[in-house]
C-alpha cells in the first residue's frame, strides 16, 4: 500500500513550531536524512484535533482529569499557572471553565498524551486532489513524497475516522486505544484527505526512519520555483534515489491536476520555461 506525504517549502517558521525549524527544514530532511518526523499532537492544523471537549459528566472522566491537574501543578512551570490549576481544582464552576477553554484544554491534553507522537500521511488516491497541495505543499509550491508502506508502519497504521458526530471521548484509565482513538479522529470536513496515521507513544519530536528503495516517487507542485526545483533536483541525484520525479501540471479540459513524467532529472520541465528569461538556478 502506498501513502503520500504532502510538504510545504516555506521558510517562515510555524508559531506551532516546538523546535525552530521552518516547513522547508523538515521537508528537505525527509531526502538528506531518510526519516519522518513524529509530530506533537500540539503541532497539528485542526484546533478540534486532539482537542476534543472533555465528557464533564461522567465520573471516571471526572476523577481522571483532577487527577491530571494535579500531577500538572506540581510540574507546570510559573506560579500563576499553578495558581489557577488549584483555585480550578477547589471551585467546581472554575474546573468547568477551566477545562472548557481551549488553551487549557490543549495544555491537559498535552500532558495526557505524554509525547504520544503522529506521523500524518495520505493514500495516493488524494495525489491530484488540488485542496492537498493548496493546504498542505504551500499553495502548490511544495512537493509531494510517495511512500510504499514498511513492515515497521504496521502495528503504528491508524486510519482516521471522520465521524459526523461529536462524541466527548472518556480517555480516563490506562489503555492507550482509548487515546488513540482520540487522536485519530476528526470531522466530515477533512474526509477529502484520506488520512492515515502513524501513532507511536513516547515519540512526539523524534524521527522514524525508512529505507531508501521505501521512496517510490516525487512530485514537485505546480508553482515550485526554479531554485527549489533545482536544489531538491541534485539532492536527489547526489543521494542515490532511485525513484521517478513527476511535475504536477493543469489539466486542459477540466478542474484537475495530472502528474507528468520528468524524463531527465536536471531538465527543467515546461512549467518553468517562462521564468528562464528573468530567473537563474541559484550557484
Amino acid at each position: 500500500m502506498r501513502f503520500l506525504k504532502y510538504c510545504s517549502l516555506s521558510d517562515a517558521v510555524s508559531p506551532l513550531s516546538l523546535d525552530g525549524k521552518s516547513p522547508r527544514e523538515y521537508s528537505l530532511e525527509i531526502i538528506s536524512n531518510n526519516r519522518l518526523y513524529f509530530a506533537d499532537p500540539a503541532q497539528l492544523n485542526d484546533p478540534f484535533d486532539c482537542n476534543i471537549p472533555f465528557d464533564l459528566n461522567n465520573s471516571e472522566m471526572d476523577s481522571f482529569l483532577r487527577d491530571a491537574l494535579l500531577q500538572m501543578q506540581e510540574n507546570i512551570e510559573g506560579i500563576e499557572l499553578r495558581k489557577i490549576i488549584k483555585m480550578a481544582l477547589e471551585n467546581k464552576a472554575m474546573f468547568e471553565a477551566l477545562l472548557n477553554n481551549w488553551t487549557w484544554r490543549q495544555r491537559i491534553y498535552g500532558f495526557i498524551y505524554n509525547k504520544m507522537g503522529v506521523i500524518s500521511l495520505c493514500r495516493a488516491e488524494s495525489r491530484n486532489h488540488p485542496l492537498m497541495w493548496a493546504h498542505y505543499a504551500n499553495s502548490h509550491d511544495g512537493i509531494c513524497y510517495e511512500f510504499e508502506e514498511e513492515a515497521s508502519w504496521v502495528d503504528l497504521k491508524q486510519d482516521v475516522d471522520y465521524s459526523p458526530g461529536f462524541d466527548k471521548f472518556n480517555i480516563a484509565g490506562s489503555d492507550p486505544m482509548r487515546l488513540i482513538k482520540a487522536i485519530r479522529t476528526k470531522g466530515p470536513e477533512w474526509a477529502y484527505e484520506h488520512e492515515c496515521r502513524l501513532i507511536k507513544a513516547n515519540a512526539a519530536r523524534t524521527y522514524l526512519t525508512f529505507a531508501k528503495e521505501s521512496l517510490k516517487a516525487i512530485y514537485f507542485g505546480l508553482k515550485i520555483n526554479v531554485e527549489s526545483y533545482y536544489k531538491i533536483a541534485v539532492m536527489i541525484e547526489s543521494l542515490g534515489f532511485g525513484c521517478p520525479i513527476f511535475q504536477m501540471e493543469l489539466s486542459t479540459n477540466s478542474y484537475e491536476l495530472y502528474a507528468r513524467s520528468i524524463d531527465k532529472l536536471g531538465a527543467l520541465p515546461d512549467a518553468f520555461v517562462r521564468h528562464l528569461k528573468e530567473s537563474k538556478p541559484s550557484q
